[in-house]
């Protein structure tokens, strides 16, 4: 996530123009909203689907299923490695395709600068999804855009929890 808040830019989803790829559940996802922010689709290490703003906000998706057990609040967490909040402004529960999942928002500083991180992090059948933005001034514009592209994730099949 470090890579991410600092803007370094290098399953089974359909997005858009029909992007797939290949994991235990299949999800549909939609194109992220242009409401007052121009998305480009950029490459970023380890994301399934990342965008960068004209203002350098970035906003990615990324899935793993080479998890153990845990909660969507546990493996969020995580995702605040190497970086240290200077303010939480939300923690909290949410759902996201029917499971529960967490929400985390924080400002944190890098380079002198101001910067908002919002994820949204989700558990199902022994993967992870995860959505994360980083932004500066244009946060509040930003997050218009990635709240309606995390709360457009759907299964596209009705997900079962294995049995042990």
């Amino acid at each position: 996530m470090l890579a991410l808040a600092l803007g370094v830019l290098t399953s089974c989803a359909q997005f858009g123009g029909g992007r797939e790829t290949r994991a235990p559940l299949s999800y549909l996802l939609d194109s992220p909203s242009r409401a007052g922010v121009v998305w480009e689709e950029v490459v970023l290490e380890d994301a399934e689907l990342a965008f960068r703003g004209s203002q350098h906000e970035t906003m990615a998706f990324f899935s793993s299923c080479k998890i153990e057990a845990r909660s969507a609040r546990t493996l969020a967490r995580q995702l605040t490695t190497g970086i240290s909040p200077t303010r939480w402004q939300r923690r909290e529960s949410v759902t996201v395709a029917g499971r529960e999942g967490w929400l985390q928002e924080f400002e944190f500083e890098i380079s002198d600068r101001k910067r908002t991180m919002k994820t949204v992090t989700v558990v199902a059948n022994r993967c992870s999804y995860d959505w994360v933005l980083v932004a500066g001034s244009t946060y509040d514009i930003a997050v218009e855009s990635f709240d309606g592209w995390w709360s457009s994730f759907r299964f596209a099949e009705t997900p079962t929890e294995e049995k042990p």
